[in-house]
């Protein structure tokens, strides 16, 4: 099974990028294939194909994490792999302590499990997937922030139509902000 670890967006999180996918479309009307308000989420390991034992380790790591919740602020679009010829529209956040303490001890936990990561991680959102290209032109948004109020273990299937997410696990990280 296909599998990705992410931290899942609240609705007002949502709701923001619904607004931006909106002010982008007039700029590539029908190039785009934009990402589904209900799997938009900040991806924070790719796991890729796994077999069910290990993914009964996985799950039962991210039942046990205990995090506090934090905020992450967005700010930037992204193209990959480039804006000359993008590929992925993303939605960048500004690295922080919380999310960089977080990723590091999920990067060794995962390790313990016999997971690396095969590149540079970059925290983002796909907003969209380029189907037509078209030239692109740089695109300001204004920075806002999101809470991270919790983090899921996903099966993603791959259809004609685009991914299909299924919750495999989900930890609701501590309160502590507001």
């Amino acid at each position: 099974m296909r599998t990705f670890i992410a931290f899942d967006l609240a609705s007002e999180a949502k709701n923001q990028i619904e607004k931006i996918q909106l002010d982008f479309k007039k700029l590539a009307e029908g190039k785009i294939k934009y990402t589904a308000s209900s799997q938009l989420h900040l991806t924070v390991f790719f796991i890729g194909d796994i077999e069910q034992n290990q993914a009964d380790k996985i799950k039962n790591l991210i039942t046990k994490i205990n995090f506090p919740q934090f905020y992450l602020e967005m700010s930037t679009l992204g193209y990959f792999p480039n804006i000359r010829k993008p590929n992925v529209i993303v939605l960048k956040s500004e690295a922080n302590p919380e999310l960089n303490n977080f990723v590091k001890s999920m990067d060794n936990s995962l390790a313990e499990l016999g997971f690396k990561r095969d590149k540079k991680w970059v925290p983002h959102v796909t907003i969209g997937r380029v189907k037509e290209p078209f030239k692109m032109t740089e695109f300001k948004i204004i920075p806002f922030k999101i809470k991270i109020e919790s983090l899921s273990f996903y099966k993603s299937t791959l259809t004609s139509s685009g991914p299909v997410y299924e919750n495999i696990a989900v930890n609701t990280l501590q309160k502590g902000l507001d």
